[in-house]
């Protein structure tokens, strides 16, 4: 198995932990088998980055309660942004865990991986 094939399989095993259910099937591993094909249908050539940050939306999103924060704009925007760095952050890690590293994007750390997937993806 390739190093993209085992991030993307890493990636969907968090997703069916999804306490979610739809007939039967984790939510989010529907949405993000619904944004592959997505990707795939407008851009089969994308890169490997941007693959793996399709599938890794709403990574493990049932893990911040959106009541856990205030119910207004500015509370959404806060558990967005919060959102948006826990994604990248399991993200980072299942990319290290399984090497996967392009030409293009070489971190010196994790942390630094972690803050170019908030920036350029969420």
């Amino acid at each position: 198995m390739t190093q993209l094939k085992q991030t993307l399989h890493a990636i969907d095993q968090l997703h069916a932990q999804d306490p979610e259910q739809i007939d039967g099937k984790a939510k989010e591993l529907i949405y993000t088998e619904d944004m592959t094909r997505w990707l795939e249908k407008l851009n089969p050539n994308a890169s490997d980055e941007l693959r793996i940050a399709v599938r890794s939306q709403h990574l493990c999103r049932w893990e911040i309660a959106r009541a856990e924060y205030p119910m207004d704009r500015v509370g959404y925007l806060k558990w967005r942004t919060d959102l948006g760095k826990m994604h990248a952050r399991k993200a980072s890690e299942i990319m290290a865990k399984y090497g996967h590293v392009s030409n293009r994007l070489i971190p010196h750390s994790r942390d630094e991986l972690t803050n170019h997937l908030v920036m350029e993806f969420f």
